[in-house]
């Protein structure tokens, strides 16, 4: 029973640690209807693995700040904020959640990429979380 348990939290360590944000959000960005279909299982899959940790109040915390700001610098002046909500969680799981998201975002815009491609990440975390979600 034992290791059947450290068997659990390995895979769900793997699946948080090798989710590609950055790529998600660079995809999204695209018009390539085979890479964003990929892109958009992959996301869904991240969000309904880890639905359980996060409740959708703070989803949509997370979801108002990003979408309230302007531009990619108004974005990098969230971040403090986005760090803000990764630090209240209480569970070990939805601090991961927000870090992961908060890494990609962050990560992206020191790639250039778009606001509007940022903006449609957030839209289907918002989604999927409400999707499968209580």
């Amino acid at each position: 029973m034992e290791e059947n348990n450290t068997t659990k939290i390995q895979e769900k360590s793997v699946m948080i640690d090798s989710f590609p944000g950055v790529k998600l959000i660079q995809i999204l960005s695209g018009d390539d209807e085979k890479e964003l279909l990929n892109a958009n299982e992959a996301l869904e899959n991240f969000v309904k693995k880890n639905v359980r940790y996060i409740k959708y109040a703070q989803i949509r915390t997370l979801h108002k700040a990003i979408k309230d700001a302007k531009s990619n610098s108004d974005l990098i002046k969230t971040m403090p904020l986005l760090a803000y909500i990764q630090g209240r969680q209480e569970k070990k799981e939805a601090k991961e959640f927000v870090r992961i998201i908060r890494e990609s975002i962050n990560n992206a815009i020191k790639q250039n990429i778009s606001k509007d491609a940022i903006d449609n990440f957030i839209d289907a975390v918002v989604a999927y979380h409400k999707l499968y979600g209580n």
